[in-house]
């Protein structure tokens, strides 16, 4: 897959080339075609590899139909375009730092756009918002499901990935999801099934075509070697947010915490709650209420807690 960045016949590529917008695009776009028409200028992982002009915009401006120019050379820019393909990614590290970039793409210059030209005709986005705010987070703000959101979807592909056999797709996204998580699923009925804006469609397929070029059983592999515990999907999350957001990460204390120590703390209040608070059933219990934190992270939606 490859983006075309295409600005206005004559513009100044040199002051686009500069500017922070492109320079966010070269760092999130492996393979990247600036042009105005005129010229055309290929970037690979954030390098000018190429460029050429096929017409010249000075007589086009007088009101004269240029002549083409270069036209091998164009051709053979568009074939190295064309012949692009993602390396395949075999570490957790590399895979957290692919998705994590463009999943602050999706957040950014994607749903948190789409949420403010939906907002007076309360699309399907905007949608998901509200219910949200219902369920989850009363106090939940738009910058924030827009993280929330994206940072779902990315991580709820990865799951549907590591469920994947047989290549891996947006569509079949859907049916890979597991059908006790209702949440998950109704996102994912929207975005593997639902009419996306064409925005959205495009990066949640390039996010969905990178996971189809990752090892994933590899990578699953190498988590349950060093020690990540029963559920690496889960844990991944760690090594993911590190990537995405740092800063957030440490925030939030989004740290590993090994699993026998995770079933000892669960045990003990289970058991507390028996012996102390006189509640037979322990955390299963009608009187025990779990408190939803100030930010829910994207790995809690996908699976309901199974320590017990």
């Amino acid at each position: 897959m490859g983006y075309i960045e295409a600005k206005r016949p004559g513009e100044n590529l040199n002051v686009i080339e500069s500017s922070e917008q492109l320079k966010r695009y070269r760092k999130i776009f492996p393979n990247l075609i600036l042009t105005d028409f005129y010229e055309f200028r290929l970037y690979r992982q954030g390098d000018l590899i190429d460029k050429t002009f096929i017409a010249r915009s000075k007589l086009a401006k007088k009101g004269i139909a240029p002549p083409i120019e270069n036209e091998e050379k164009f051709h053979a820019l568009l074939q190295k375009f064309y012949g692009f393909a993602l390396p395949r990614v075999r570490s957790a590290e590399d895979l957290a730092r692919e998705l994590a970039k463009r999943t602050r793409f999706l957040r950014d210059e994607v749903i948190a756009v789409e949420m403010e030209q939906q907002q007076k005709g309360k699309g399907e986005l905007y949608g998901f918002f509200e219910t949200f705010k219902r369920f989850l987070i009363a106090n939940l703000k738009e910058e924030d499901f827009a993280d929330l959101f994206s940072q779902t979807i990315t991580y709820g592909l990865f799951a549907a990935r590591t469920r994947s056999s047989n290549g891996f797709s947006r569509k079949l996204a859907y049916d890979l999801i597991p059908k006790t998580i209702g949440i998950l699923r109704n996102v994912f009925k929207f975005v593997s099934q639902g009419n996306l804006p064409k925005n959205m469609e495009v990066m949640v397929d390039d996010i969905a075509e990178v996971l189809n070029a990752a090892d994933a059983k590899n990578i699953l592999h190498q988590y349950y070697k060093i020690g990540k515990g029963e559920d690496p999907i889960v844990h991944f999350y760690e090594t993911f947010l590190a990537e995405y957001d740092p800063s957030t990460r440490e925030k939030r204390g989004v740290y590993y915490t090994p699993e026998p120590v995770v079933r000892y703390i669960v045990r003990s209040v289970h058991q507390t709650l028996k012996t102390h608070f006189h509640l037979n059933d322990g955390l299963a219990s009608k009187e025990v209420r779990c408190s939803i934190p100030q930010v829910v992270h994207s790995p809690f939606l996908l699976k309901q807690s199974s320590w017990l």
